[in-house]
């Protein structure tokens, strides 16, 4: 599954939880936001969705977490979730990917995919896509890198690219179907991210 599809379906089981989290854990008022969703909110979901959905989900709630997560659930509210939004906006760091140069192309394009997926820890597919030319991420691009005894700057070139509307977009409606889960949970009164204006890339409901 492509990382979009994967986030589409991120995004389609945020909305489902918002529409049928109706009751459940009962969660203490002065639990982080970290404890309940690691502990409450990541385990329902774990349930219901496809093992690569997932670890998306997880993905982007780390970023959540990262940010918010020490807070007690009461404690997020609009100001909080608009300068998560706008940190989000500036952040680099997590969507670095690295793209094959001619010699990262050649080594992947003319040797056995699955033996040099042995070789390199990493799986046929994205050694399929070093072979096209495609990006990667860094975690893959130092597998291929380590695997063939070869410095990473010599096979691949750093991007680094800040999050996409829609990304960002996804990263909101995940906050706020965990909110509104927490708010089914009796943890709050309501949802704060019905209190702030989506981010640009579409429409929060």
């Amino acid at each position: 599954m492509s990382e979009e599809k994967e986030l589409e379906a991120a995004r389609r089981y945020a909305e489902k939880r918002e529409e049928e989290l109706k009751k459940g854990y009962t969660v203490q008022v002065n639990t982080t936001f970290d404890k309940y969703v690691k502990e409450v909110y990541l385990p329902k979901a774990k349930n219901e969705l496809k093992a690569t959905t997932y670890r998306r989900y997880c993905g982007i709630m780390s970023r959540i977490l990262e940010s918010l997560g020490y807070m007690k659930i009461g404690q997020i509210q609009p100001p909080q979730i608009r300068a998560f939004l706008d940190d989000l906006a500036e952040d680099k760091r997590e969507d670095v990917k690295y793209t094959p140069m001619k010699r990262a192309v050649e080594e992947a394009k003319f040797s056995n995919k699955m033996q040099l997926a042995k070789k390199t820890g990493i799986s046929a597919a994205t050694i399929l896509n070093i072979a096209k030319g495609y990006a990667v991420t860094e975690k893959s691009a130092q597998k291929f890198a380590d695997g063939m005894g070869i410095r990473i700057e010599r096979l691949f070139d750093r991007n680094e690219e800040p999050l996409s509307a829609t990304t960002i977009l996804h990263h909101f409606r995940v906050l706020s179907a965990a909110l509104t889960s927490a708010m089914y949970d009796g943890a709050i009164p309501d949802n704060p991210c019905k209190r702030v204006k989506p981010p640009k890339g579409g429409q929060h409901n």
